[in-house]
């Protein structure tokens, strides 16, 4: 028996970097599975932190005919709303090559304004995150700020100039003739959460979040056949 052990004393003290080094290992293995077990929950976890650091809405509510001016004032007034922010599309063109407009019924240079009907949208509810440059300024009415995917597609960064259309659509198309011509300031590029879960087509579409004073620009009659509108809530606590 003492030979077994002064043996055993022998392999342990000959191989003993052999078992650190495994230890090591065991370690090791055990600190990456540690750290990709909490990366994951991270990612799990991302866009529902997202949603509750933007501030985001329970409910879009878009009506058939319009609801300004006075159906979403009567939504807000619900017991079981908390806040509203009303948002007015339009459908904005970009020039093409040589800086005219794509043929009438064309969508390729397509996108999405949206103009908050008040400072809510875009910084109290539905807050985009701004990858690059800053948020635009209520009272600022020649400011915007594009989504990823328009910075993308039309190579704009914070200070671009960008110049566009307003034109009214139906389901021939575009009505160019009536169409408006629009200058903004782009000031931020942001991340919105179309950009990151896009739920329907026209969460695909890019989009220029313009100020609340962008609307005014245009007549009411203007607006009533150009444009639609819709109304992002936030619910009370317990409500569905």
């Amino acid at each position: 028996m003492p030979a077994v052990l002064t043996r055993s004393r022998t392999e342990l003290r000959s191989r003993w970097r052999a078992w650190a080094a495994m230890v090591l290992l065991i370690g090791l293995a055990g600190g990456v599975v540690l750290t990709t077990a909490a990366a994951a929950r991270r990612t799990d976890t991302a866009y529902a932190r997202y949603l509750k650091r933007s501030h985001a809405a329970d409910v879009l509510v878009s009506p058939t005919n319009r609801g300004l001016p006075d159906y979403y004032p009567a939504l807000a007034k619900l017991p079981s709303v908390a806040e509203v922010a009303v948002a007015i599309g339009f459908q904005g063109f970009a020039p093409g090559a040589g800086g005219a407009l794509a043929p009438s019924g064309a969508l390729a240079n397509g996108f999405v304004v949206i103009a908050p009907g008040d400072s809510r949208l875009g910084h109290t509810v539905e807050r985009p995150k701004v990858i690059e440059g800053r948020m635009s300024r209520s009272d600022h009415p020649n400011e915007a700020v594009a989504d990823s995917a328009l910075a993308g597609a039309l190579h704009l960064r914070p200070g671009s100039t960008l110049r566009f259309a307003v034109a009214p659509t139906a389901a021939s198309g575009a009505d160019f003739s009536k169409a408006r011509p629009m200058t903004v300031t782009v000031v931020g590029i942001v991340v919105s959460r179309d950009n990151v879960v896009p739920v329907n087509a026209l969460a695909t579409t890019p989009t220029l979040l313009v100020s609340p004073g962008f609307a005014a620009r245009f007549q009411d009659d203007y607006v009533a056949h150009s444009s639609y509108d819709g109304a992002y809530l936030r619910l009370k606590p317990g409500s569905s």
